[in-house]
């Protein structure tokens, strides 16, 4: 939290802080929960965009100038057989969704939530859905996703400069590998712990369809976690097939925001050429 001298604006009790800490660590606070003092603090809060003042801003690792060294994939799985090119894509979906959801979130989001929104953005990894053709229509599409989803659209500028952050990452085969290894390693850990809690229904006798539940979800994520190493052996031995990608999307996002106008609404609008 910054040091300010706005702290007295939001004063309450430590007793009704540790009230609405509780509520709030175990996920169940809701507007309801608050006072009538408490709720015109809060939307006060929330209109005069006082967040910032307690909350540090977000620097993502991918604009550091410290580059992590990454793992050589052991196998050159991604051409074993012959492989579409437009799986490519789905890595530009990746890549974007990732930056997206950790802008939004200030680094917040919990794993499973990371998960679940990830397959939502990026709806080329789900089994049955196939990349798109060009990164064009690649960008289309994230956007309107995430315009259709009350949850995780903000500000339309937003959708725009995270273009940026792929940009950046695509300048550096290192990069767009952490990108994928880190998505790749927050599933591998909700596998595990979806297997904990499989064994953990399985002595206790839960009922069947309980445990059908969470091993359609297991099954879900192992396939993703597949194909994102897949994914990552294809951008380690065909790293030069982002540079066009790259040109495209940094000529799309140079062209389209000279034409973003201020718009409250949360909207993406263009004005007309």
């Amino acid at each position: 939290m910054k040091d300010c001298g706005h702290l007295k604006k939001w004063y309450i009790s430590k007793k009704r802080y540790k009230v609405l800490t509780e509520l709030a660590l175990k996920d169940e606070i809701k507007l309801e929960n608050l006072n009538e003092k408490e709720k015109k603090q809060f939307f006060s809060f929330i209109k005069n965009n006082d967040m910032n003042l307690y909350i540090e801003g977000y620097e993502p690792w991918w604009l550091k100038c410290v580059i992590k060294k990454m793992k050589i994939p052991e196998e050159h799985i991604c051409c074993i057989k012959k492989v579409n090119d437009n799986v490519i894509y789905i890595i530009i979906e990746i890549i974007y969704a990732y930056c997206y959801l950790h802008r939004i979130y200030n680094k917040s989001i919990n794993n499973k939530e990371f998960c679940y929104s990830l397959l939502y953005i990026s709806d080329s990894l789900n089994r049955f859905n196939i990349p798109q053709t060009n990164v064009l229509n690649t960008i289309n599409n994230l956007f309107n996703k995430i315009i259709e989803n009350d949850e995780l659209i903000r500000e339309k500028n937003v959708l725009y400069n995270v273009i940026t952050d792929v940009t950046k990452i695509l300048n550096l085969k290192e990069l767009i590998l952490r990108c994928l290894y880190e998505s790749k390693q927050i599933f591998k850990k909700e596998i595990h712990k979806i297997q904990l809690y499989k064994e953990k229904l399985s002595k206790k006798n839960n009922i069947p369809t309980k445990i059908v539940e969470i091993m359609q979800e297991e099954k879900l994520f192992k396939y993703v976690n597949k194909k994102i190493k897949f994914l990552y052996s294809y951008s380690y031995y065909h790293f030069d097939n982002f540079q066009d990608i790259h040109k495209h999307l940094t000529n799309f996002y140079n062209e389209h925001k000279k034409f973003v106008i201020h718009n409250e609404k949360r909207e993406i609008t263009l004005e007309k050429r």
